[in-house]
C-alpha cells in the first residue's frame, strides 16, 4: 500500500484513536476521505471520533464538505440519515410521564 491510500490512513486513523490520540485519528480519516473517497469506512471512522465528544454538528459539516457528489451512490442516503440520528438525539421524543 502506497503512504497515501486511503485504507492505510485510515488504518493508522484507527490505531491512533485506539491511543487516545483523536486529533491525529481525525486528521487520519479525513486525509483517507480525501484520497479515497470511495472508501466508507473513514466516513464511518470519522462519525465515531468526532461523536463521542459532542461535536454532532461539526459531523455534518465535514461530511457535508468531504463527500463526493457522485462518487458514492449511497453517500446522500446515508448523510440523510445522519441529520435524522442528530436531530433525533438533540431534540428527543417528549415521553408521557403518568
Amino acid at each position: 500500500m502506497a503512504p497515501d491510500s486511503g485504507i492505510l490512513l485510515n488504518s493508522l486513523g484507527t490505531a491512533l484513536g485506539g491511543l487516545g490520540r483523536l486529533d491525529e485519528a481525525i486528521a487520519c480519516f479525513e486525509k483517507a476521505m480525501n484520497v479515497d473517497p470511495g472508501y466508507l469506512p473513514s466516513y464511518y471512522n470519522l462519525v465515531i471520533g468526532l461523536y463521542p465528544q459532542g461535536r454532532h454538528r461539526e459531523i455534518i459539516s465535514r461530511l457535508e464538505n468531504l463527500m463526493p457528489d457522485s462518487n458514492i451512490a449511497d453517500g446522500q442516503e446515508w448523510l440523510d440519515r445522519i441529520h435524522e440520528a442528530l436531530a433525533q438525539l438533540e431534540n428527543p421524543p417528549q415521553q408521557d410521564i403518568g
